[in-house]
């Protein structure tokens, strides 16, 4: 006899069933309200939504030395001499 593992969606309550053992740091969408989520403890089954924290992939908002250049420059530009 094969033990199914589930657990809540933290969105919606839906109880999610999985057929396999699943891995700690895997994902998972709900079929219910399609809340994106990733497994964070194995016992007992434990689901958290998925951290889409805006800054997880700084590659993005990587700046080179022109690119800093550049906007140290246009920020001096909008300062005037009675500023100081």
């Amino acid at each position: 006899m094969m033990t199914t593992l589930s657990a809540r969606c933290p969105a919606c309550q839906t109880m999610i069933r999985f057929e396999a053992n699943p891995e700690l740091g895997s994902f998972i969408i709900c079929e219910e309200c399609e809340a994106e989520l990733e497994v964070v403890q194995i016992r007992p089954l434990k689901l958290s939504w998925v951290d889409e924290d805006e800054y997880d992939d700084l590659e993005d908002y990587a700046l080179d030395e022109e690119d800093f250049a550049d906007f140290e420059e246009d920020a001096y530009d909008d300062l005037d001499d009675d500023d100081f």
